[in-house]
């Protein structure tokens, strides 16, 4: 019997925005960027908390890890200040970069409003790794794989 992969050695945590309850007033959370010439493929998926104001889910384009040219490349529709516990899930796929663009992020905007606070996180994991185990290019804060 052969040996089989682990999901972690396909799928590798590259970006967070880290769980917090931002206040109210006009926030922007940004993830670190994505370098997509080593995966085939990004799945974000955002998450609220309880929400007092709107939030919108974005994924971003760059030409590289320094920010250059950013603009949006997908955007979910605005979660209402009602949406509590909510997810929002964008797949980004490596060619739908515009030309010259290699490396993408999630970000999470937090619109003004509202008395209390927002609960918002984000988690990106790459897929198709183009060399080696996914596993390999994880963020710095994976403390730890168990197979």
């Amino acid at each position: 019997m052969g040996m089989t992969a682990q999901p972690s050695e396909k799928a590798a945590v590259v970006a967070t925005i880290d769980p917090a309850d931002t206040p109210n007033g006009a926030a922007t959370r940004d993830s670190d960027y994505i370098d997509l010439s080593k995966f085939g493929e990004v799945l974000f998926v955002f998450m609220t908390g309880t929400i007092d104001s709107t939030v919108d889910c974005s994924v971003r384009e760059a030409q590289d890890a320094s920010g250059t040219g950013e603009q949006e490349l997908k955007s979910a529709t605005q979660l209402a200040a009602t949406k509590d516990n909510k997810q929002v899930v964008i797949n980004v796929k490596a060619e739908q970069l515009s030309p010259g663009y290699t490396h993408v992020r999630g970000r999470i905007a937090i619109a003004a409003g509202g008395t209390g606070t927002n609960g918002n996180a984000m988690v990106a994991l790459a897929m198709s790794p183009r060399y080696g185990p996914a596993s390999d290019d994880d963020v710095a804060d994976v403390d730890e794989i168990v197979t």
